[in-house]
């Protein structure tokens, strides 16, 4: 297929269904990479609690809006919606961290908001570092992300350098 077809193909799906056909095969994977579409959120609000990293992409009442990624013994568990999907033997937080980059990829217009809560760093303060240099790289390798509003939301400033 022509790349404009396939262009005009994901702009309508929309960001679930880039992550379903990026699972098809590697060339769709490397065409999304190379073209990415515009997923228009108006919002990215990315929550971290012990063994369960969450990602919502539009404004929502709960925290069941979102996309989870727990941790559960050596597997991963991913929850969207009603739907959920078990990944043996990997590491949930890496799997978050592939998906957001896919998403943050995909968002070309200006953001509304841009989210981060991190409310209970004690229980996980030797990982909060890790995951905090991983999310910046992530930003750096984006396009530069259009940002209206960032907000940051963590207990314990003195643990950020």
């Amino acid at each position: 297929m022509p790349d404009v077809v396939l262009s005009q193909i994901f702009t309508i799906v929309g960001c679930p269904g880039i992550f379903n056909l990026r699972k098809v095969c590697q060339s769709l994977r490397k065409f999304l990479r190379k073209f990415p579409t515009d997923s228009r959120f108006p919002l990215i609000h990315i929550s971290n609690y012990e063994d369960l990293m969450m990602v919502k992409l539009k404004p929502g009442i709960m925290e069941i809006d979102g996309i989870r990624y727990s941790k559960e013994e050596t597997n991963c568990k991913i929850r969207y919606g009603n739907s959920e999907k078990i990944l043996k033997n990997c590491d949930y937080s890496e799997q978050f961290f592939n998906d957001l980059e896919v998403i943050i990829a995909h968002q070309k217009s200006v953001l509304e908001t841009f989210q981060i809560l991190c409310p209970m760093p004690v229980i996980w303060r030797s990982e909060f570092p890790e995951k905090i240099q991983r999310l910046l790289k992530i930003l750096e390798n984006s396009r530069k992300l259009k940002v209206k509003k960032f907000y940051m939301h963590y207990s314990k400033f003195s643990h950020i350098s």
